[in-house]
This record gives structure tokens, sequence and C-alpha cells, in this order.
């Protein structure tokens, strides 16, 4: 009995660690990086493209807003 009860707790252990490992490797990012240059807020995407970031109501968004 005690030996069901290690390998029990070995198989949470682990499963605990792999979704303590994934959460922030999947679970939270959001899938591009952002950019300031000269003032003005890109984004690039994993794939390599990169675009100028607009607001809500559609302008150009700036670092500062």
């Amino acid at each position: 009995m005690p030996k069901k009860l290690i390998e029990i707790c070995i198989v949470v252990a682990i499963i605990g660690i792999l979704i303590a490992i994934g959460e922030p490797l999947f679970g939270k990012h959001p899938g591009y990086s952002r950019a300031c240059v000269n003032g003005v807020s890109y984004l690039q995407f994993p794939n390599g493209s990169t675009t100028v970031e607009f607001t809500k109501d559609g302008t150009i968004k700036t670092c500062n807003e």
C-alpha cells in the first residue's frame, strides 16, 4: 500500500510541474511582441510580420498611450 501511495504522489507532482511550466510558456503569452520606434508602437508576430499598432478609434498608437 505505501508503494502505491508513493507512485500516486510522484504522478501528481509530475503533473503539477508540467502545469507550472506550461502555463507561462503557452497560457499567458499574447503571441506578439510590442516595440516602440520613433514614438510609434509596432507589433511583431511570431511569423515575422510587423504592423503599426492602432488604438480603438483607428488612430496610430504612440508609445506614451
